[in-house]
């Protein structure tokens, strides 16, 4: 028996094309929506730091919204098998995991801990390193002979 992707047990969905103009007009309606979340001022109604949190989770709500919809109809994923949904869902983890680990890396900087005793520290780096006593060595190389 051939296992072909021509053969009668294969069937491709073809979404008709009054679906995608659906998604064209719920795309355009969010994009709306965006702009009008842009320019709505929520630090009047929570306060600075409340508000601008307001305004990140509206925007990101909605961004999500729209790249969900997209991911589904337009690529397909809504029709396709259990394992390329799953596979796309892993895909969206690994991001979130990376997301994570890159925002544990930008906040390094802010360490409270101040540097240890008899260290300063790299202004390239913001890592503590020792304090060397240059005439020390300069005695332990000049006073033996090196060795």
């Amino acid at each position: 028996m051939s296992h072909d992707t021509h053969s009668e047990e294969y069937h491709p969905h073809v979404a008709p094309i009054s679906t995608y103009f659906k998604l064209l007009i719920v795309l355009m309606l969010l994009m709306g929506l965006t702009i009008f979340a842009y320019n709505f001022d929520f630090t009047q109604m929570f306060g600075e730091v409340p508000g601008t949190f307001a305004n990140n989770i509206v925007a990101m709500m909605i961004a999500c919204t729209k790249a969900t919809l997209v991911i589904m109809i337009f690529m397909g994923v809504k029709w396709a098998s259990k394992l390329v949904k799953m596979y796309v869902f892993l895909g969206f983890a690994g991001l979130g995991f990376f997301a994570i680990t890159f925002s544990d890396y930008g906040t390094r900087h802010m360490e409270t801990e101040p540097g240890w005793e008899g260290q300063k520290q790299l202004k390239i780096t913001n890592v503590n390193a020792p304090v060397v006593d240059e005439e020390a060595v300069q005695r332990a190389t000049v006073g033996d002979g090196g060795h």
